[in-house]
């Protein structure tokens, strides 16, 4: 039997129920006033929460700080449909002294000062350590803005202002600029903004209802665009996991994928996933969309939506609801072949979630993951890469709250790194974020020859082993990426021929999966350090 070893888990996120007071055209997990409660239970709380408390690890302030992907979240659905049994849940957690604990909500709940207050001070004292509030043009169809600024400023009288973390902030700062008071549609808030920042600055997840909602907005593309892609973030990782009522283990934000019982986190850390016993899993791990699709194809029948996909998620997702409703014999060898969720809550199925866009992930790290199935990390393809913005100027965006808001130039950089793999196949993009003045990188080239630094002189490199073609070389796609920046951020300031780079590069080679792992959770807690970054405030060298 194959099989899969799961990451002990540092940080994540407890679904208390999928039962919503809103219904947001981008909800990853489909969820809606409609929803059956299904409110976790005190006893599956006390169960779980013990498991837990031997892994959390707190933010990088402090047990007694909060960030978007430290510590532990209580999140749905919306947490404060069920007030007391979160208030519970922050009670029990921390008696197992659970660090870095707050809670995600979309504030309609926020009526006026006095209530507000009163929940928030409750959860204060129950343990709770912060509060994350979500605002962006989806939520403004529901909530009345001023429902969301209550929530804001109470909450940064009741817990620490650095404790107090606004998703997106840059939606907080265009709301109060427009002036609403009250909610606002999606598309007079698009009228109004000429639609420009609501494509390129929400962080939209390509899953869940924002499969059948979001197009018309964004591009779609053909399956094959997606198959060499695997997971983003990647499929098993340690940090910002999900559990939910129902008791699975949900890999990142993946909706309507399992990798076991979390309340059996034991038991399920020590023997890891018999990948011949679940298919899915076992592509999602080991393979690519590619493997997934022809499998979907010839098993399934699966065919493919003409009118093209958001993201490789909503491939996956596409793919996965093909056979979510195939009846398959209790005997077939293709029974648990989905290692999809139970039926829950009137579901058989629960759409898939993830593209950064990318969002990633509640917190702006711009990834996209691969899978490094039987690397050899003596064959030295791996590269962790840093490229600086001429004389460290911070142009690229800012950190709030431990977010990075991209800039104008900060999206042409994004795109442009994400374009690399269209136009050099054998290079794929491991974890990358892009920071007001640099950005961090790791780049794999999947090649059969040597790989190494060519034509370029990098400011740290161990190794000059030469390519049999420039263009295959690290040193060639940073070279192409820093030229096709530069040529569109000079277009668009007006100043052709204008330095917008560092001359060279920083570059170092991964030779073992500790300092991959190492350096993929540097790359992703980056923004959360930026104040005692190196290049913090524009310092240079």
């Amino acid at each position: 039997m194959t099989r899969a070893h799961i990451p002990m888990p540092i940080s994540g996120g407890l679904v208390l129920t999928y039962k919503c007071s809103i219904r947001c055209r981008h909800c990853i997990y489909a969820c809606s006033p409609d929803w059956k409660a299904d409110f976790i239970s005190e006893e599956t709380l006390e169960r779980g929460l013990a498991l837990l408390g031997g892994c959390i690890q707190p933010a990088p302030w402090g047990p007694e700080s909060v960030s978007l992907s430290h510590g532990l979240h209580f999140t749905g659905g919306e947490p404060f449909i069920n007030f007391d049994l979160l208030l519970r849940a922050g009670e029990i957690a921390a008696e197992y002294g659970i660090p870095s604990m707050f809670v995600e909500t979309n504030s309609v709940w926020c009526v006026d000062d006095a209530s507000t207050r009163d929940k928030l001070e409750r959860l204060r004292v129950a343990g709770l350590h912060g509060i994350m509030i979500s605002v962006n043009p989806f939520y403004a169809e529901y909530v009345p803005f001023e429902r969301t600024l209550r929530c804001i400023r109470i909450s940064q009288g009741v817990f620490n202002s650095r404790n107090v973390m606004v998703y997106q902030a840059e939606f907080l700062r265009q709301f109060m600029a427009l002036g609403i008071t009250d909610t606002i549609t999606i598309e007079e808030y698009a009228r109004r903004t000429h639609q420009r920042v609501f494509t390129s600055q929400v962080e939209m997840f390509f899953m869940g209802r924002a499969t059948t909602q979001m197009k018309g907005l964004y591009p779609t593309y053909p399956a094959q665009r997606f198959f060499r892609q695997g997971c983003q973030p990647p499929f098993l990782r340690d940090w910002h996991n999900h559990f939910d009522n129902y008791g699975n283990f949900m890999p990142g934000f993946c909706g309507g994928i399992s990798l076991g019982n979390w309340l059996e986190l034991d038991d399920l850390l020590a023997h890891g996933i018999e990948l011949d016993d679940h298919p899915v899993l076992a592509y999602l791990i080991q393979e690519d969309l590619g493997g997934l699709f022809r499998f979907a194809q010839a098993e399934y029948g699966f065919e493919e939506d003409p009118d093209g996909y958001l993201s490789r998620c909503h491939l996956c997702t596409a793919i996965r609801s093909t056979w979510s409703n195939v009846t398959i014999s209790p005997n077939s060898s293709r029974a648990n072949f989905t290692s999809i969720w139970p039926s829950a809550g009137g579901w058989g199925y629960i759409p898939g979630m993830f593209d950064t866009g990318n969002r990633y992930d509640p917190d702006r790290h711009h990834r996209r993951s691969i899978r490094l199935k039987g690397y050899d990390y003596a064959h030295e393809g791996a590269y962790f890469v840093t490229i600086c913005v001429f004389e460290h100027e911070c142009l690229l965006g800012e950190v709030v709250n431990g977010v990075v808001e991209l800039s104008e130039f900060g999206s042409v950089v994004e795109r442009e790194w994400l374009h690399t793999p269209d136009i050099r196949p054998q290079v794929d993009l491991d974890y990358f974020v892009i920071m007001p003045n640099h950005i961090h990188g790791i780049l794999v080239i999947n090649d059969d020859g040597p790989v190494g630094a060519y034509c370029n002189t990098p400011l740290q490199t161990t190794d000059q082993t030469r390519l049999q073609s420039p263009s295959q070389t690290v040193g060639a796609m940073v070279r192409g990426f820093k030229a096709a920046v530069t040529k569109r951020v000079n277009i668009m300031r007006e100043s052709p021929g204008a330095p917008f780079w560092q001359r060279n590069y920083y570059e170092h080679i991964i030779r073992n999966e500790q300092s991959l792992y190492t350096i993929r959770h540097y790359v992703a807690t980056n923004p959360a350090r930026w104040a005692e970054d190196r290049y913090y405030g524009g310092q240079k060298d």
